[in-house]
């Protein structure tokens, strides 16, 4: 007897330790990516008070780390770079805010979709030298035609400074397509010849630069368009 007894507490301490690993898990799982414990900012506070928001992170850590290992070493570089842009628009729409309300947790949850969905919709090109499609940075984006009318390319790019918006380009021009081979292309803006834009596919993504070394004629002040995007589908 007394030895059934203690089988019988042994089982049942078994199943506390059990169901209090299960629960402990369970938490974590509902939680978001990151620790509570650091939370710092008002955005991650905001995160860690509302189980749709630290879905919604624990997902948009999901996909990132998905890409990540899809991505090629240029790629992964730029999809680092964006989604620490990312981090800071976010935070800095949290801290703009007037007060931690319901009002600004419906504002986070959007921005955290909208970024998600972008996530999901990047997908590492195959072709080495296409350059149409859409493009992504979290400021902006670029996308580039082909006309059937003109047999030009058409490139529409915009971009915001992330955060606070303080500068805006905008480019819209053409350009002459280039040899199947080729993956770099010159654009000419539509409103002034002398300002330019060139696009030139580098592994997974379009580099944007400026010849002229300035993006002060089709931008605000401080502002530039040169940089990776990553592709769209």
């Amino acid at each position: 007897m007394q030895r059934k007894h203690s089988v019988n507490t042994l089982t049942t301490l078994v199943s506390i330790v059990g169901m209090g690993l299960g629960l402990s898990t369970l938490a974590h799982a509902q939680g978001p990516s990151f620790s509570c414990k650091k939370a710092l900012t008002g955005a991650e506070q905001l995160i860690c008070q509302d189980s749709k928001l630290s879905q919604l992170d624990r997902a948009i850590d999901s996909r990132y780390q998905q890409l990540t290992g899809r991505l090629d070493a240029v790629g992964k570089a730029a999809l680092q770079q964006e989604q620490r842009a990312f981090l800071y628009s976010r935070n800095t729409q949290v801290e703009s805010a007037k007060a931690l309300n319901q009002a600004t947790k419906q504002a986070l949850t959007a921005t955290l979709q909208r970024h998600l969905r972008t996530l999901q919709n990047i997908q590492p090109r195959t072709n080495a030298h296409a350059i149409t499609g859409n493009w992504y940075v979290e400021s902006g984006g670029v996308n580039i035609t082909t006309t059937a009318a003109s047999n030009l390319l058409r490139i529409d790019l915009n971009r915001v400074e992330p955060g606070r918006g303080l500068w805006v380009c905008d480019f819209k021009g053409s350009a002459k397509p280039v040899a199947a081979n080729s993956s770099r292309v010159t654009f000419v803006n539509d409103d002034d010849l002398n300002q330019v834009l060139q696009v030139e596919r580098v592994g997974s993504v379009l580099r944007v630069s400026n010849p002229h070394g300035s993006g002060s004629e089709f931008c605000g002040l401080n502002g530039s368009v040169d940089g990776d995007y990553l592709p769209l589908r």
